[in-house]
């Protein structure tokens, strides 16, 4: 189940030359000191839309200790979220319909499957589950027509050629890059796809070009902001537990209150009084 769509005349991107490429595979080479994760939160690529071409994707480098977290290495920068623009030139179903696999190129000299899961519906009477037209994103519906998937984006079909923009994170299926999709939407012109390019151009320029310094004054203020707020949440929890103790302490005296006043009540009742005869019992 494939559609598939040759790119005749997309413009090559401005970081997308063989020369780029060669002085991107140079520059990735694992560079700078890698810090413990627990300083991710300082990094200036972690919670950022890394702005790459496809290209850039394949020479991000994994590091033992990473496997299996989707989390990728430029110099000794730690990613998690990529941001790129490029036209789908192929839709594939696979997994029985439950994924949906889009290529994306960019005209960086690679390709790259961006994907998404459609939501289970029940199982046919032939036995094989059916998939919903829903997917991992609110604005993207996936129906099926003669075999073929049918995309819709922002309620309109994504014609094969249109040029999106692509932001999620990257992950490995049989030795292959893929990206999990977090956000899809439409270019609305040449201009929004230009200046994509420019900040990209910027972003390596400023942040990927060198690596990554934490000085030791920085280590150490992180370091007690994080003492700061495991304190803060030993406290927190703390009162959450007390706070519980104490409800169900009360609980316990109410119902210990409830059984006395019912042994207060049926003292000294006639035996059997307690049990209301209907008519016919006599």
């Amino acid at each position: 189940m494939t559609c598939t769509f040759i790119p005749s005349a997309y413009q090559q991107s401005p970081l997308s030359s063989p020369k780029s490429h060669c002085q991107n595979a140079m520059n990735n080479a694992r560079s700078g000191e890698l810090y413990p994760a627990k300083y991710y939160d300082a990094s200036p690529t972690w919670y950022r839309w890394n702005k790459l071409s496809v290209a850039d994707v394949y020479q991000l480098r994994q590091e033992p200790g990473f496997e299996g977290q989707n989390i990728w290495f430029w110099l000794n920068h730690p990613i998690q979220y990529v941001r790129l623009v490029g036209l789908i030139c192929q839709v594939d179903m696979v997994a029985g319909g439950r994924y949906v696999l889009m290529t994306l190129d960019d005209s960086s000299g690679a390709n790259i499957e961006i994907k998404l899961e459609r939501g289970a519906g029940k199982v046919s009477e032939n036995g094989f589950k059916e998939y919903l037209p829903i997917t991992d994103l609110h604005n993207v519906l996936v129906r099926v027509e003669m075999g073929l998937p049918i995309v819709t984006l922002d309620r309109t079909i994504l014609e094969l050629g249109t040029i999106v923009i692509a932001e999620g994170q990257i992950g490995s299926y049989m030795h292959n890059r893929q990206m999990v999709l977090s956000r899809l939407q439409r270019v609305p012109d040449t201009r929004a796809e230009a200046q994509h390019w420019a900040k990209a151009a910027v972003w390596k320029g400023l942040i990927l070009s060198k690596p990554w310094v934490l000085s030791t004054e920085k280590m150490l203020e992180l370091d007690q902001n994080a003492c700061q707020e495991a304190r803060k949440e030993l406290k927190e929890q703390t009162h959450r537990k007390k706070k519980s103790a104490k409800r169900e302490m009360l609980n316990e005296q109410r119902e210990k209150r409830r059984e006395l006043e019912e042994v207060q009540m049926n003292k000294g009742a006639l035996p059997g009084s307690e049990v209301l005869k209907m008519p016919w019992d006599d």
